[in-house]
């Protein structure tokens, strides 16, 4: 109670300018989901939100702007990095576990499967959303050591064995859950947790 009441109340302004920004967030998302990013534009926001041009970039500064923060606002980093603190926790992980692993890999890959086409696009065009997904990535390489994986190997070797398998499992979904090429699913995640299962237990 005391924090509470010892924090200084929110004004009006700042509650609208939150309010303004989540609705500009909120049109981006749909614009995005709906259209990938190439073909949407600034415009299609603001339109989207009943907002007008000057609004959007006294909250963004670019189209790339509002989709990473469409990124923070669906939490699809922490989603992600959950997913990989969860096989951290396995103890050396079966090939059944990898493939439970791999299924709910791909249950979250297509829960936000329109926003994986977009920032696939953006990453092709917007070198501020390349930057913000190679940090992510550095980061997310940064675990592979402390997963215990080969524990007497070279971490660099893990970690260039662990952006291996990020390419190829990403890749394999793009094209499978976005583009549309027709694969089973059962064997896909067998091929891909049997791979997988190849790069986390060493010979």
């Amino acid at each position: 109670m005391g924090n509470v009441a010892n924090s200084p109340p929110r004004s009006l302004r700042e509650a609208r300018k939150e309010l303004t920004r989540e609705a500009l967030l909120g049109a981006a998302q749909a614009a995005f989901e709906s259209d990938g990013f190439v073909k949407v534009t600034v415009d299609d926001i603001v339109q989207r939100a009943g907002a007008g041009r000057g609004t959007f970039y006294l909250y963004f500064e670019s189209k790339a702007g509002a989709l990473l923060g469409v990124i923070e606002r669906i939490g699809l980093r922490e989603h992600y990095r959950a997913l990989l603190i969860r096989l951290a926790t396995m103890e050396d992980p079966s090939l059944t576990d990898l493939e439970a692993w791999i299924g709910d890999y791909i249950d979250l890959y297509l829960s936000h499967r329109s926003i994986h086409r977009a920032l696939q696009e953006a990453r092709a065009v917007e070198p501020q959303v390349t930057d913000d997904v190679v940090a992510s990535l550095v980061e997310q390489l940064s675990l592979w050591p402390l997963m215990g994986f080969a524990p007497d190997g070279d971490a660099e070797v893990m970690q260039i064995k662990a952006l291996t398998s990020f390419v190829m499992i990403e890749g394999v979904f793009y094209l499978w859950l976005v583009q549309g090429v027709p694969l089973d699913r059962s064997k896909v995640i067998r091929v891909l947790a049997e791979q997988f299962y190849t790069a986390i237990h060493p010979t």
